[in-house]
């Protein structure tokens, strides 16, 4: 997604990863609660290896359309 937003965009971005208990230290760092960050980071895991990767279709349920791809979304946004 990043490479995709360089390339319409122009503009470089910078993605520096971190390791899940960094992350959660950053989010209790702001303040928020043990129980919060660690939920959160979870989720963030889960979705980053893949357990969440389903196909639904609730943005075809919601905005009564197809849903557009991501390369689609950039070419017609504010990013074009």
């Amino acid at each position: 997604m990043l490479a995709r937003i360089v390339a319409v965009t122009g503009k470089p971005v910078l993605y520096n990863d971190i390791e899940p208990d960094e992350f959660a230290a950053a989010l209790r760092g702001l303040g928020y609660p043990d129980e919060i960050a660690d939920l959160v980071t979870m989720l963030l895991m889960r979705i980053r290896t893949g357990e969440e990767a389903h196909l639904s279709d609730g943005v075809q349920r919601v905005l009564g359309r197809a849903p557009r791809t991501f390369a689609d979304y950039l070419g017609s946004s504010k990013f074009a």
